[in-house]
């Protein structure tokens, strides 16, 4: 029913010739998404020359709003006068990774207008840029404080 809620492919290979083809792709999978049956429908859609394996599933991650990170980016936000914006993102970052070896809470961040990343249009302003760094230099502050780290 939503992008987050779909695999959402990308090719990161193609290797060929005149009589065959290879197509590596990376896909985020949502969470709790069968892999298994995953492979099953899509090795049932081929002929049986070709071959679907899976090396890595790297699932989504959704994060609550009142989990610690959220909050003290949230709080460094406001401090400079921005009202913050959740989103739920679609695509695979760093979090994503190593999440499920983390039992800490972690979320992404960042400056600008975010239907704009990673594209031709992408940019950020000087005035966003310093604003994004006393941003975090807030949370990391919000965060210290919380967990008592000064």
């Amino acid at each position: 029913n939503s992008i987050f809620n779909s695999p959402i492919p990308q090719i990161s290979q193609i290797n060929g010739d005149g009589t065959s083809v290879e197509i590596n792709f990376d896909i985020r999978v949502p969470e709790n998404f069968d892999t298994t049956e995953f492979l099953r429908f899509a090795s049932s859609k081929v002929n049986l020359k070709n071959k679907i394996q899976i090396y890595e599933a790297t699932r989504a991650v959704r994060m609550p709003r009142t989990c610690l990170p959220s909050r003290a980016l949230s709080a460094g936000i406001r401090t400079e006068g921005i009202s913050p914006r959740y989103k739920v993102k679609s695509g695979t970052c760093d979090m994503n990774v190593v999440q499920e070896f983390w039992s800490a809470s972690s979320v992404a961040y960042g400056p600008g207008d975010s239907r704009l990343d990673h594209s031709v249009d992408e940019k950020l302003s000087f005035d966003e840029y310093f604003a994004s760094i006393k941003i975090l230099e807030t949370a990391l502050e919000n965060i210290s404080t919380e967990l008592c780290l000064d």
